[in-house]
């Protein structure tokens, strides 16, 4: 019996964590395509040479706005259980379109006939490449968010273990260590699988300075 309760104390606190988890990656979400939304009113209401009015800026921050504050009050309610497919291709979505988002903002800066004519230091203080490169910005810092989000509802899910197992050579999920903790076994579980480390050591290795040696001392 002991054991049991252990286990489903585990759980308990395994469920209630990554429930925080969800709901800051969702908060935080709904703020920057707040921000986002903002940047890009701001910019094509300014009289002199506004901002392009497009679809895609307009749908898709307004539209995430909406799906990350609705899911984070769902969320919060309990009004629904927690997916980890839906919550790995809403955000997945999300990432490449707000990337795709950010090209476009400095596309339409590229192309612009005044900015053409500008020199590289004029052009920095031009008020529609600033707001272009504000918008880019925003998006991009967007997309991190959706990123991380997209990697922790996979992880969860066990599709980076199945994926990048072998390469990252341990499991993301942990709990199976019985000198931790209740709180320490159901904190692991949210421990993102470092996959990318085989082939960054690699690269590192192929370096000419001592860089790999002064990440294996660390």
């Amino acid at each position: 019996m002991p054991e049991v309760a252990g286990v489903s104390g585990v759980a308990a606190r395994t469920q209630r964590l990554e429930k925080q988890a969800f709901l800051g990656l969702k908060l935080v979400e709904t703020i920057c395509c707040l921000i986002c939304a903002a940047t890009h009113i701001r910019g094509f209401l300014h009289y002199q040479e506004p901002f392009p009015h497009e679809m895609l800026f307009c749908g898709l921050y307004a539209s995430y706005f909406l799906i990350s504050f609705y899911s984070f009050l769902f969320l919060y309610k309990g009004c629904c259980a927690l997916s980890y497919a839906v919550e790995a291709v809403v955000s997945g979505a999300g990432f490449l379109l707000f990337v795709v988002s950010a090209f476009v903002s400095m596309y339409h800066a590229e192309q612009d006939i005044h900015l053409q004519y500008l020199s590289d230091e004029e052009e920095w203080y031009h008020q529609f490449f600033v707001y272009c490169r504000l918008q880019s910005l925003t998006a991009t810092i967007t997309a991190q968010v959706f990123l991380v989000h997209c990697s922790l509802a996979l992880d969860l899910a066990g599709l980076l273990d199945r994926w990048f197992g072998r390469l990252g050579a341990r499991r993301s999920v942990a709990g199976d260590d019985q000198g931790a903790t209740l709180d320490e076994q159901a904190s692991g579980r949210l421990q993102i699988n470092p996959f990318w480390m085989p082939l960054w050591n690699k690269v590192l290795a192929r370096l000419p300075c001592d860089c790999a040696k002064n990440a294996a001392e660390q």
